[in-house]
């Protein structure tokens, strides 16, 4: 499955996005539990505007590893697809947990615009 990650990250370095995604879902399926994948692909679908899967990807992260980036970034997409209540919940979390990450400053920041 490093191999494949790997070969993904090249892919998104020239940028060749579709290749990317390609090779990280042929990472999580070849290692489900290979969860660098699936932050690279809630990246890339984030970016490209596909919140509803970047969400889902960001999900399968956050089911192994809870950091405040990720997090933040479900956040951001839950945000984006109109769902405050689960964007405020995970905020909140990062606040409590992680209060000095910069992801709970940038929390604080918007407040105002979130709650």
């Amino acid at each position: 499955a490093e191999c494949i990650y790997t070969l993904g990250r090249a892919y998104e370095m020239i940028p060749d996005i579709t290749a990317a995604l390609e090779q990280y879902d042929v990472c999580v399926t070849s290692d489900p539990v290979y969860y660098q994948a699936y932050y690279r692909i809630g990246i890339l679908k984030k970016q490209e505007g596909f919140y509803e899967d970047a969400a889902s990807a960001f999900q399968k992260y956050h089911s192994y590893r809870k950091e405040a980036e990720n997090m933040y970034l479900l956040g951001e997409c839950y945000l984006s697809m109109d769902d405050k209540d689960r964007a405020i919940s995970l905020f909140q979390e990062i606040l409590s947990r992680f209060p000095e990450s910069p992801q709970a400053e940038e929390i604080l920041n918007k407040q105002e615009q979130v709650w």
